[in-house]
């Protein structure tokens, strides 16, 4: 039982890491928290809910069309609405305009589809993989292969890529990046469309265990978060770690404890991290001088 536990919790932590890895991102780039994060892990859920019933696309088309939609609608969102803002203002009225989608996303949906909950078509394979004495869902093992090969995709991109490694340097210095003649308007729109693209997925990866309705993404924005926080806000090995260790726990507790539990289980996670150590779990101390 505790092998199935901990096989069941990787496959939501691998949903959290991708969270984590979108918070990590524009925090990186823009030294912002997208607060819309969770309502645009709803909005991919529910985009993919309207081309597998409307379109008739198979999973994989739908995957990939409502990351392409979802990562064009985050550079446009960055580059009209928080870009002409960030020039003249400090990253706190960023966040605030993140917030502001976030309410927007979210009441769209309930006027769309109101407060009704959808079955997502089942796209993939209800049977289930055996392993000795161990029974592995194939939709799970399709989550896990998925996001491995999502967050594998995106190192490759990031260490091998001249646009990733233009990011990087935009993030470590920001002046340094605009002196080497780094486009950084772009890069940012860059790092919110990222963002908001692996929501969507991670939204659509999820949705056919899941009932879709408007207020699906609230908690899971809180968990991506936290995930972020426990490997250290901006490092993307951290955001990975923390989205894996979180989905450990929530399945342990939930199936040893109780399932009440599970969710205030996150919030207590995230309470102790920034109170002990507020750097993360794999993040560096810094000791500052005055």
């Amino acid at each position: 039982m505790f092998t199935q536990q901990v096989l069941s919790g990787l496959a939501s932590g691998f949903i959290y890491a991708l969270l984590a890895l979108g918070f990590a991102a524009v925090y990186k780039s823009m030294r912002l928290i997208n607060f819309a994060q969770g309502e645009l892990f709803m909005a991919g859920a529910f985009i993919g809910l309207l081309l597998a019933r409307n379109l008739k696309l198979a999973f994989v088309p739908v995957l990939l069309l409502t990351g392409l939609l979802l990562f064009l609608f985050g550079m446009l969102f960055e580059r009209f609405i928080l870009a002409p803002a960030s020039s003249r203002s400090p990253e706190v009225h960023g966040m605030i305009r993140t917030v502001g989608l976030s309410v927007v996303l979210q009441g769209v949906a309930l006027l769309a589809w109101g407060t009704d909950e959808y079955r997502f078509p089942q796209l993939l394979s209800s049977g289930s993989f055996s392993v000795h004495s161990i029974s592995i869902p194939l939709n799970l093992l399709f989550i896990g292969g998925t996001s491995l090969a999502l967050l594998a995709a995106l190192v490759i991109f990031l260490r091998y890529t001249h646009v990733g490694l233009c990011m990087r340097a935009a993030s470590q210095n920001r002046l340094g990046a605009k002196v080497v003649g780094i486009n950084v308007k772009f890069v940012r729109s860059l790092a919110f469309g990222l963002s908001a693209s692996l929501a969507g997925i991670a939204g659509v990866l999820i949705a056919p265990l899941w009932y879709v309705q408007y207020s699906m993404g609230t908690m899971m924005g809180m968990k991506g978060f936290t995930a972020a926080v426990l490997g250290s806000l901006g490092s993307f090995p951290g955001a990975v770690m923390g989205g894996l260790i979180l989905g450990v726990v929530e399945n342990l507790t939930a199936g040893y404890v109780s399932s009440v539990w599970k969710d205030a289980g996150v919030f207590a996670i995230l309470i102790g991290v920034l109170a002990l150590r507020p750097q993360g779990l794999f993040g560096r101390r810094y000791n500052e001088r005055v």
